[in-house]
């Protein structure tokens, strides 16, 4: 969708109202001038007949008898002063037509108003004046004849026209003036103030806290400038305050992970010495889960350690140029312990001479933590396979499992920190969700990639990519 500024919106704001003020002002402004117009073209029409109707009448007296056209020109010359009177015709008091100034009886009047010793005025359907029926009387109060006068309408029209004109063309003018004018006063008064507290709220959200706005104005521009430099030195000190607690988690974290270790370590040596011992198949059976707990706790151990470390902005890792094919083979060896407890079918195809130049206790839990989640989510008696091929300079480590999938919805977020892909309130499956999360971090810094394929209810594939290096001399 188009986003309309503020600036536009002002700016459509201001031409409709400007626009509408002046419409209706020009509408007033014709409506009375049209007025006025009119009631003058009447007054003068009237006043016009009232006066030369004598000398007409006079004129025709004086020329009847010797044929029209010196009647026309008389008449003529009357009607040059008023252009109004576009018509003149003399009937007698009978109404019967004895002359007609474009040679033709034109304006139908009652044949009785013709007698009548006092004027008459006709008007149309829109209340003009269209006729004058004024009677001559002679000096000696004789009435023999009328004379009818027609009106138009043809000047007022024009007049009208050229006054809309004008009035239209200064009202554009003044228009813009005044767009033009309250457009600058605005925009530097409001807009621009506005804009600038925009820009620097953007880039204060952007982490900039730093930026002051310290806009000098004593109103609610200048409040809303002072609430935003306020919540940029809140933000500022929040952070400040969430900085100094995560360095502290973080150190707390690794204080646990390095105190946790040390017990560990201890117990795995000791299995171990109890594994070198004959024992009967009962107390191997014991030795066995202690083993693998304490393998999962180390683990465990080791990845906050690795997510303290690296959130902490440090980095741990000693990579060093690592033949795959073994370390994938005894990584393999000991998931097989793990998936013989829960009778699950785990295949291998391991065969590759690609070296890798790897940190080789991270990358080991990286993929152990994969591993570890296709044991979790896949039932007894289910399918799980570590394979490996080459692709264009990398090495490609896929883990597959016909578990219980992830739902299309949980996949954006199934990287980050503590997410787990079930309900808690119904989760069922050992661990803290960081797994893939820690694993997703050593990958890339080694400089590679994971990527996970799932569909609900049939299986996972994650696929871990790496570079390839060139074999060591």
């Amino acid at each position: 969708m188009k986003r309309w500024g503020i600036r536009t919106r002002f700016l459509l704001l201001l031409v409709s109202l400007l626009a509408t003020v002046f419409g209706a002002v020009t509408y007033v402004i014709v409506l009375q001038n049209t007025n006025t117009l009119r009631a003058n073209l009447v007054s003068q029409s009237k006043s016009f007949a009232a006066f030369a109707t004598r000398s007409i009448g006079e004129s025709y007296l004086l020329y009847k008898d010797g044929g029209t056209i010196r009647i026309k020109q008389e008449i003529d010359r009357y009607t040059d002063l008023n252009p109004n009177i576009s018509q003149v015709e003399i009937l007698n008091t009978d109404g019967e037509l004895l002359f007609a100034s474009d040679g033709k009886h034109s304006i139908p009047i009652d044949k009785s108003a013709a007698a009548d010793l006092q004027p008459s005025y006709i008007y149309d359907n829109k209340k003009n004046l269209t006729t004058i029926i004024q009677p001559y009387i002679e000096e000696f109060g004789i009435h023999r004849y009328t004379i009818i006068y027609g009106i138009s309408y043809e000047s007022v029209q024009r007049s009208i026209q050229t006054t809309i004109a004008f009035i239209v063309v200064l009202s554009i003018g003044i228009l813009l003036v005044l767009l033009m004018v309250s457009y600058v006063l605005i925009d530097r008064m409001f807009l621009q103030p506005l804009d600038y507290v925009s820009q620097m709220a953007l880039l204060i959200s952007k982490g900039n806290l730093d930026r002051q706005i310290s806009l000098k104005r004593n109103d609610e521009i200048g409040d809303l400038a002072h609430a935003v430099d306020i919540m940029a030195d809140s933000l500022k000190d929040d952070i400040a305050k969430l900085r100094a607690v995560d360095e502290l988690k973080n150190e707390f974290l690794i204080i646990t992970s390095h105190n946790l270790r040390t017990p560990l370590t201890v117990i795995k040596a000791y299995v171990e010495t109890l594994e070198d011992m004959e024992q009967d198949e009962k107390k191997k059976e014991l030795i066995e889960p202690i083993k693998l707990s304490a393998m999962r706790l180390d683990g465990f151990a080791e990845d906050v350690l690795t997510i303290s470390t690296f959130e902490a902005g440090r980095n741990i890792l000693q990579p060093e140029p690592t033949e795959m094919q073994p370390i994938l083979q005894k990584i393999a060896d000991d998931f097989m312990a793990l998936a013989k407890q829960k009778n699950l079918e785990f295949t291998t195809e391991l065969t590759t001479t690609a070296w890798v130049n790897l940190s080789k206790p991270h990358f080991r839990s990286a993929l152990w933590n994969i591993l570890d989640n296709a044991h979790k989510f896949t039932a007894e008696h289910g399918k799980v396979s570590l394979a490996v091929h080459e692709g264009e300079g990398t090495i490609n480590i896929a883990v597959k499992d016909t578990g219980t999938g992830i739902p299309a919805s949980e996949m954006p977020k199934l990287f980050t920190k503590f997410h787990r892909a079930n309900d808690l309130m119904a989760y069922n499956y050992e661990g803290t969700g960081i797994g893939l999360y820690i694993a997703k971090i050593i990958i890339e810094q080694h400089g590679g990639a994971i990527t996970a394929q799932s569909i609900e209810g049939k299986g996972s594939t994650f696929t871990i990519s790496l570079p390839i290096i060139t074999r060591p001399s």
